[in-house]
This record gives structure tokens, C-alpha cells and sequence, in this order.
């Protein structure tokens, strides 16, 4: 899951969304997981939902990492314009150390 604080998001195409949030981030472990679906959160709503298809690696920086992939029809159909505040978010115990920007990986 990628969480943006960038207010272009409100009303960006899903071509946008891609160039924007596809890249460079500190994303090791995710890299390992084929097929990964990435939500792209913004101020506690999901705006899109791409499949992971396949990374490719900063050259100057290889702790970054960029996907390569596109809309998951069925995911973005079910998530985009949910909610993820906390109050929305049924866990226990509640999440900790939720950041507003960069990736979460939740498996």
C-alpha cells in the first residue's frame, strides 16, 4: 500500500496516478510477493488499484524500486473510495505507527 499526502490525487486519471506513485520507493520486501496488488491511499481514501506485474531497480539507488503494472479491474472496482481512517479499520490490536506517506506492507 503506497499512502500519498500529494492533493493531485483528488483528481488525477489512473494514467497520472501510475506516472506519479509507481516509483522509486523503499519497497524490498514487497518486491518478493508476485502479483502484488498496491493500493494508492490519499488523505484516508483509496484512490486506485494496480497489479505489481513486475519491479525494476534504482541503478544509483538500490534501495528503491519502481512497479510495473496496471489497474486491477476487480480490486479498484471493490476499493476505490473507501475509507481508511481508523475508525474504519476493524483490527486488533488497533494499527500502530501508520505513517502519512511511503509504503505499509500488510500480508
Amino acid at each position: 500500500m503506497l499512502v500519498s499526502t500529494n492533493p493531485v490525487l483528488k483528481s488525477a486519471s489512473n494514467d497520472e496516478i501510475y506516472a506519479h506513485y509507481a516509483g522509486w520507493w523503499t519497497a524490498r520486501h514487497a518486491v518478493a510477493i508476485p502479483n502484488l496488488p498496491v493500493f494508492i491511499v490519499h488523505a484516508g481514501l483509496i484512490r486506485a488499484v494496480f497489479r505489481a506485474e513486475s519491479w525494476e531497480q534504482a541503478g544509483d539507488t538500490p534501495s528503491r524500486w519502481r512497479f510495473h503494472g496496471t489497474i486491477d479491474d476487480t480490486l479498484d472496482k471493490r476499493y476505490r473510495g473507501k475509507s481508511l481512517s481508523y475508525v474504519d479499520i476493524d483490527r486488533d490490536p488497533p494499527l500502530k505507527n501508520w505513517s502519512t506517506g511511503g509504503w505499509h506492507l500488510f500480508i
